[in-house]
């Protein structure tokens, strides 16, 4: 299945008005793998075991790289790639005047990829679709005429005089 894709209008900088709006493209997600069907897929894969096996597996590595990125360390975890935490802050204009409580705005973690997810843009296919926002209006439209053309059909005749 190809990755679709939309095109729309941004500035490099965002929120700044002043720069060049140039076209960039933004990934349009088809669907969401809740755990339970990328369970079932890694079963196909010949895994050895039953469902009860990769949920714990799954669920240990979540844990257990959490409890490793919360110690500050980066954690590689194989063909994965490894992964780090990034602090998110706010300037001061000391070192004096700088506090974690302050300053620090959050936390997020970073995903480094290994050498096996270095070719997904080789070996991708690309579908250009529309908005999200011209799908919901083009979804509205639809709906509404066949509204009206159901209302019209469901309208009983007049009975006539005579």
């Amino acid at each position: 299945m190809p990755i679709h894709y939309s095109i729309g209008h941004k500035t490099i900088k965002p929120g700044d008005k002043s720069t060049q709006r140039k076209v960039y493209a933004t990934m349009q997600i088809t669907s969401v793998c809740q755990t339970e069907e990328f369970v079932n897929r890694v079963i196909k894969r010949g895994f050895i075991g039953d469902r009860g096996h990769i949920l714990a597996v799954v669920s240990a590595v979540v844990d257990c790289l959490r409890e490793e990125l919360l110690e500050g360390r980066r954690v590689y975890v194989g063909d994965l790639g490894s992964f780090q935490c990034v602090i998110n802050s706010t300037g001061a204009d000391t070192v004096d005047d700088f506090s974690a409580q302050n300053n620090i705005q959050g936390l997020t973690v970073k995903w480094m990829p290994s050498k096996y997810f270095e070719n997904l843009h080789r070996e991708a296919e690309y579908k250009h679709v529309t908005k999200r926002s011209t799908q919901r209006e083009s979804m509205r439209r639809s709906n509404r005429e066949m509204t009206e053309k159901l209302d019209a059909a469901n309208k009983k005749p007049e009975a006539k005089e005579e």
